[in-house]
């Protein structure tokens, strides 16, 4: 190397390297020329925008990997809810994985968690693959068998019902919880005041229905008293003694080998079918005889004279045996005249 002039430069001058002396036109290693890394013709780095500070390390599974980039779960490792989700899915670039080698879905990680200053949202960082196991198991939930009251029916596959929670004595207490048709055993088509039994499972506030299965037909709903008034091959009609009208009922829901006819006192629910969408009468037992009346008897006894006799003619249609309504009792039955003190019975004449 020469001075321009043909001259050779001293060793000393040849090792200097041009611009300047010491080295001074050069970048020193590690120094920043206030250039990103992608203008330097390096790869971006991902962690750059996150905070420095150190940052309490957090546990957590992989819930979700895309191209470059997952989302993590994190997860209690202490108190009640310990190997429980902890908040929502944290984001992390493959960038900030402390190993070349891409973790898989479900691996349990261990990551600092903060906030991405280009994005403004939380980002994890130094996210590295832990042995299995290193995330605590959530203890087995807790089963209670409990006893309950159907307030409203699932109507379809996938539909959801309500029931509320029966206490010790079979009244009813303020917890309702929701639960899936698929949990009610098969072939039961559950309805509204019937009592089940099921399966609570989970924490007292965050417990799930599971294995509901029929326990009494009707007995959640109000008990009722009436009288049998119609009888046919299999089925009948019961008037209330609290209610206006007749009331369906089927023989599968009597006694077993019990015998109705009319005028029978019985005890029942009200409620609907479910493949009429009708009320009628569940869970039927038999009263001792005279224990309903739906008409008031007073003690008071009287004197009459009969004006219009039965005609037997008037029942004689071949219709099965039955209670006459109030309509009927006036239009076919007999009529009898009251007569007041110190009246004559034989000279009342005729009257209604």
């Amino acid at each position: 190397m020469s001075d321009g002039q043909g001259n050779p430069l001293p060793s000393s001058e040849r090792s200097r390297p041009a611009g300047g002396s010491g080295g001074r036109g050069r970048q020193s290693q590690g120094q920043h020329d206030g250039r990103s890394p992608r203008d330097r013709g390096g790869k971006p780095q991902r962690d750059a925008g996150l905070a420095r500070n150190a940052r309490p390390v957090q546990y957590g599974t992989i819930a979700n990997l895309k191209e470059g980039f997952g989302f993590i779960q994190p997860m209690h490792m202490s108190g009640e809810s310990i190997g429980e989700p902890l908040g929502d899915h944290v984001f992390f670039h493959f960038s900030s994985l402390a190993s070349r080698d891409p973790p898989r879905r479900g691996d349990e990680v261990s990551f600092e968690s903060d906030i991405d200053q280009r994005t403004g949202r939380q980002a994890a960082r130094k996210v590295d693959v832990v042995p299995q196991g290193t995330i605590p198991r959530p203890p087995p939930p807790q089963e209670v068998e409990a006893k309950a009251a159907i307030e409203r029916e699932p109507r379809g596959r996938n539909a959801e019902g309500q029931l509320v929670l029966l206490s010790r004595d079979g009244t009813r207490s303020a917890v309702r919880l929701p639960f899936e048709q698929r949990e009610v055993e098969r072939g039961v088509t559950l309805q509204s005041g019937d009592i089940v039994g099921c399966l609570l499972v989970g924490a007292e506030g965050r417990q799930k229905v599971r294995r509901v299965a029929l326990v009494e037909r009707g007995g959640g709903l109000p008990v009722e008293r009436g009288l049998v008034v119609t009888v046919k091959d299999r089925y009948g009609f019961i008037r209330s003694e609290a209610f206006a009208g007749e009331l369906f009922f089927h023989f599968s829901e009597l006694p077993r080998g019990a015998d109705v006819a009319p005028g029978a006192c019985v005890e029942f629910r009200r409620s609907t079918d479910a493949r009429s969408n009708k009320e009628a009468a569940v869970g039927i037992c038999l009263l001792p005889k005279g224990a309903v009346q739906l008409e008031d008897i007073g003690d008071e006894t009287f004197e009459g004279v009969v004006t219009r006799a039965v005609t037997p003619q008037a029942f004689s249609d071949g219709s099965a045996p039955r209670l006459l309504t109030r309509g009927e009792k006036v239009a076919l039955g007999g009529m009898v005249k009251l007569v007041r003190e110190g009246e004559d019975a034989a000279g009342s004449g005729d009257g209604g």
